[in-house]
């Protein structure tokens, strides 16, 4: 009897720490931490969509910091804004996100801005694109009543992006886990995990001002299952930065989007990071 309770044992050992290789363990952080640091040490480098990335929390708030090197995706980032979409059900819909940046050119809500106006500070000096990025949109929060909102929000949802002294494109956004439906686990326990999409590259289709309207699925550019967190994870795209991302600098990007009924010239790049798994402070 011995001998089989120990491969039992073994087997269910075995079992478990499969199931926890396959999750993206969050980290956990002090609360406030990731307003009070410049950026994290470790973030997670994923090839096809050459971004970085890094998940943490406290018991409060769910924390998405995104590193961005290469000058052309600065630059689209801020013209034609970023969703980062959340499910709670394990699967890869795209109905629930949150709409930030909203890009400099769909500052006019659900229509592309026309182009050829310029807005100006009130010193006088032109906007840049990392200057429109004020503004949060939510996507599918039928409870929240207010949709759209200052980024720089004490009492919801909260973002930031700025440049690095390297001139590396540093973002963040904080989710308040109250405001989402996370699943408990079944013993109460925790919570089950979650997948998470980062998407930029087109004006995403799914404006009325309300924000109320989900990303079709037809409309996703990515494969399913998206570019995986794993998917050519640990080294450096080709394709780095040239002349050094300057804030509003670049550009020659095409200005895609559904916005204004045109389509964009290229699809959308959608990142899944499946399986994420809140951290629990030890």
């Amino acid at each position: 009897m011995k001998p089989t309770a120990t491969i039992l044992s073994l087997i269910l050992c075995t079992s478990l720490s499969a199931q926890k290789g396959n999750l993206v363990l969050s980290k956990w952080i002090d609360n406030g931490t990731p307003e009070t640091t410049n950026a994290p040490a470790d973030y997670t480098f994923n090839k096809k969509s050459n971004l970085f990335y890094f998940i943490s929390n406290d018991n409060t708030n769910l924390y998405i910091d995104i590193k961005v090197e290469d000058t052309g995706i600065e630059n689209k980032i801020l013209k034609q804004g970023m969703v980062i979409w959340i499910n709670m059900e394990g699967k890869q819909d795209m109905k629930l996100g949150v709409h930030y940046p909203l890009g400099s050119e769909n500052r006019g809500g659900g229509r592309r801005s026309n182009m050829s106006e310029t807005s100006f500070t009130a010193d006088g000096k032109p906007f840049t694109p990392l200057m429109h990025a004020n503004t949060i949109e939510l996507i599918g929060f039928t409870s929240e009543a207010e949709k759209r909102f200052p980024a720089d929000n004490p009492d919801s949802f909260k973002g930031s992006v700025k440049y690095d002294n390297d001139g590396n494109l540093l973002y963040r956004l904080l989710m308040p886990i109250a405001k989402l439906p996370v699943r408990n686990a079944k013993d109460g326990v925790g919570a089950l995990p979650f997948n998470l999409a980062i998407e930029y590259g087109e004006n995403p289709a799914l404006n009325s001002p309300g924000g109320n309207m989900s990303r079709p699925p037809s409309s996703v550019g990515a494969p399913s299952g998206g570019a995986d967190a794993g998917a050519g994870g640990g080294g450096r795209s080709s394709g780095g930065r040239s002349g050094g991302g300057r804030p509003g600098g670049g550009g020659g990007m095409p200005a895609g989007g559904s916005f204004g009924g045109s389509k964009s010239s290229e699809p959308p790049v959608i990142l899944w990071v499946k399986n994420v798994q809140l951290a629990d402070k030890k």
